[in-house]
């Protein structure tokens, strides 16, 4: 009879003992699982926050005198005494923007969004337009809802309009609104923020500049480095470095206090990870002795007819990677059912998609765990005396 027979027969003979095994390496298993899962679930939801927040970075001038959008004083539409190519406080140069593809790091950079911000006449009276590269702009503000006269971007001569200031003025997409003596057309309206950018109108960057009589200047520059791993800090440094004559400031507050809690999370998760995966070690050990010690009478028998101390090693490996493989199986899919059903009630996210790669790591380490711990028994049944064990018969 084969070592593989052997096992098999021995695991159908004990039914009890090989069911508490399974469902111990299930247990620790399936709970290591969901764990991972939920911990993985939750930093991925403290990527999608930086996501939302935007603007992660912000350059702005070194001299503000007001607060008008995101601490940026709003001069008003007229080029500074000695034309648009002198110093003027309040504003940023062009050649910001060359600085800011200099860095080290800028490869971390994933949006660059100048803004200038100006206030121009209107029939109405002054109004605060803001200068924008839309294509990064709308990647940049994820969060607006934005009613469109057509399908395409804001090209020039077409200007979106803030809530407040849509509301104000009566105008909706289509309309035309003058500014600066000129006719724009409404691209857009912006649903209600809540915020500065709902008395704001948005239009395109150059066009605005010209309008002005500004040249390249712009009044802020945000920036993007949209995700959870990039060295923040490093690029303000570095930025820092490049753009002397700017402020540059980090804004991740909020999302640094949700990642120190899902950090804390990931901590406790590997210690009882780790406790559950011992206590399950210890049970497969203690098991599998017990058994090795009761079947000194079988193995004695086995060593007399002529199985040799590997093929003593082959039955209990072949029982414990047979337990193993099933326990694990059973481990990791109830594990990620777990993670589904109850990761919303405990943390609050929904495990969105899950990496089956990292599902059959757990599982060949749980087997691989099985096997060493069964290796001891298994060690010291392969080297009975078939002598000393035909005593018990």
């Amino acid at each position: 009879m084969r070592p593989r027979d052997l096992a098999m027969a021995n695991l159908r003979r004990r039914k009890g003992r090989a069911l508490l095994l399974a469902l111990t390496i299930a247990f620790s298993c399936g709970a290591v699982t969901a764990m991972n899962i939920v911990t993985g679930a939750m930093s991925a939801d403290v990527a999608d926050a930086f996501d939302q927040i935007g603007a992660n970075i912000v350059v702005l001038p070194a001299e503000t005198r007001s607060f008008g959008y995101a601490g940026v004083s709003v001069p008003p539409a007229t080029a500074a005494a000695g034309g648009p190519d002198s110093a003027m406080p309040g504003y940023l140069p062009g050649s910001v923007l060359g600085g800011v593809r200099a860095i080290p790091n800028k490869d971390n950079i994933a949006i660059v969004a100048p803004k200038l911000l100006v206030a121009v006449e209107t029939p109405s009276g002054p109004a605060l337009a803001v200068g924008v590269r839309f294509p990064a702009e709308l990647r940049l503000k994820k969060w607006w809802r934005v009613n469109w006269s057509s399908a395409a971007e804001p090209a020039r001569g077409e200007v979106v309009l803030g809530s407040a200031v849509a509301r104000r003025w009566g105008l909706g997409p289509g309309d035309a609104v003058q500014l600066q003596g000129r006719l724009f057309t409404v691209a857009g309206v912006i649903e209600a923020l809540g915020s500065d950018e709902d008395r704001a109108i948005w239009m395109d960057l150059e066009e605005l500049q010209s309008l002005s009589g500004l040249g390249d200047r712009v009044s802020l520059v945000e920036l993007a480095a949209l995700c959870t791993s990039c060295p923040i800090d490093e690029i303000v440094a570095q930025l820092r470095d490049k753009l002397p004559g700017a402020r540059v400031a980090a804004v991740k507050s909020a999302v640094n206090a949700r990642r120190a809690v899902v950090d804390r999370f990931a901590g406790f998760t590997r210690a009882l990870s780790l406790a559950l995966g011992l206590l399950g070690l210890l049970t497969v050990a203690l098991v599998a002795l017990g058994s090795a010690r009761e079947r000194t009478r079988e193995i004695g028998l086995l060593r007399a007819i002529g199985f040799r101390g590997r093929h003593i090693l082959a039955v209990f490996y072949t029982e414990a990677a047979t337990l193993g493989v099933a326990g694990a199986a059973v481990g990791v899919l109830s594990g990620w059912g777990l993670a589904v059903a109850v990761g919303p009630l405990i943390a609050g996210i929904t495990a969105r998609t899950v990496n089956a790669g990292a599902l059959a790591v757990t599982a060949l380490v749980a087997v691989a765990a099985v096997l060493l711990a069964s290796a001891p028994p298994a060690v010291r049944a392969a080297r009975t005396d078939p002598v000393s064990a035909l005593r018990y018969l």
